[in-house]
């Protein structure tokens, strides 16, 4: 199959490795591309992938990159696949409903969002690249949080950081083999819960565990769905005083074979997760 791939994410770069995985010619373009290259380029495809195509910052990039976007899907006669990765509210909520009818097909990563609306979307989460990771002193850490520390976070990770001091650091654009030596690293990686919710979480913990981390994550229904086993292949927690606690435990010397295991099992279960995996599933209809 020839692909047209419109990549606007970290992601890209292993979603265009899984699809060439699969045997399929790609060409990857990025969301800010000629307009017309696009068009054109698409319709001597058999699909058109993307996963947004729209600024959507403020109110004002969302309506013109949108209706910019709108005139691209109009002009492109091959299938046209949004599989999109992000929570849906503010913005995002309007967007799908003006995109729906440009597309064939859409698939989502908010299972919570496709519950409370009964529309034609499908529930297909992110996957992960399967990494091995190396120690590197640079990195080395307690317990490790990559991403931004903001909202709500903020309240978590400062009573961290008072609590743990330098056993606690954050990273931010960390990826890749970058990441994959964090996990191997770290003693303990952390996820925080906001914006996650009991049928949306984002790619961490298929990241992580795919890179050997053990990993302390929100407890969430949708996870038990996918067929998580906390205790097994990651640690859950409902609250502070629950993150506090595993971290402690888990710090322990004594407790050092049980991450080892943890993180193992964890790795093994997420296999069935890669994106060569997830994309099998998004193309198949």
């Amino acid at each position: 199959m020839k692909i047209l791939y419109l990549q606007n994410s970290f992601l890209g770069k292993e979603i265009e490795k899984a699809l060439k995985n699969l045997g399929h010619k790609v060409i990857v373009l990025n969301e800010d591309a000629d307009v017309q290259n696009i068009i054109d380029i698409a319709n001597k495809s058999d699909l058109f992938l993307f996963h947004k195509g729209v600024k959507a910052e403020g109110h004002f990039d969302f309506q013109v990159t949108l209706a910019r976007f709108q005139n691209i899907l109009e002009r492109i006669k091959c299938k046209k696949v949004l599989w999109f990765m992000e929570r849906v509210w503010g913005l995002n909520e309007p967007y799908l409903d003006e995109i729906k009818s440009f597309v064939d097909k859409i698939y989502l990563t908010d299972g919570t969002f496709i519950r409370q609306n009964q529309e034609d979307f499908t529930f297909l989460p992110v996957g992960a690249e399967l990494r091995e990771g190396k120690y590197n002193k640079e990195l080395e850490c307690d317990v490790a949080f990559t991403g931004q520390i903001y909202g709500i976070r903020s309240f978590v990770f400062n009573s961290l950081k008072q609590k743990l001091g330098r056993k606690f650091r954050i990273f931010n654009n960390i990826w890749e083999q970058d990441f994959a030596d964090l996990c191997a690293t770290a003693k303990i990686i952390i996820d925080p819960k906001f914006p996650s919710n009991d049928f949306y979480w984002t790619n961490r913990i298929y990241q992580t565990l795919a890179c050997g981390g053990f990993l302390i994550h929100p407890r969430l229904q949708g996870l038990i769905e996918e067929g998580f086993i906390a205790g097994e292949h990651y640690i859950d927690y409902s609250s502070i005083e629950d993150l506090e606690f595993a971290i402690e435990s888990f710090l322990k010397p004594e407790a050092e074979e049980a991450r080892k295991q943890i993180a193992k099992k964890g790795k093994e279960f997420v296999s069935q997760f890669t994106w060569e995996e997830r994309l099998k599933t998004l193309l198949k209809a």
